[in-house]
């Protein structure tokens, strides 16, 4: 998963607009938070590049929950994304948002 979001943020800039605001690769801080058998929960820190407004470096804080199928040995992953930090208002909102009640049903589970 870590891998995966470098390689979205990484993609949103080309090399060379990287290279033109003195940035590199993207880089993350992953973290797991809370462990059950079907549940994993994260935290996360991004560094990007916002070169489409500021044209600097910014962070975005990151919770990620992945919630795990068996029955289909498929997973479901909510990311909830904010530059605010974890203990900003923000997250509570963030925090109600819940995947739709059907859908396990949707995907078979």
């Amino acid at each position: 998963m870590s891998h995966n979001l470098e390689l979205y943020f990484n993609s949103l800039m080309n090399k060379d607009r990287r290279k033109e605001y003195g940035m590199t690769e993207s880089r993350e801080l992953f973290k797991e938070i809370e462990s059950t058998r079907n549940n994993l929960k994260y935290t996360d820190q991004i560094v990007t590049l916002d070169a489409f407004f500021e044209r600097k470096p910014m962070t975005f804080n990151v919770k990620i929950e992945q919630q795990f199928c068996e029955e289909l040995n498929r997973a479901v992953v909510i990311f909830r994304f904010s530059p605010q930090s974890f203990e900003n208002e923000v997250w509570n909102k963030l925090d109600t948002v819940k995947l739709l009640t059907n859908i396990y049903d949707r995907i078979g589970c």
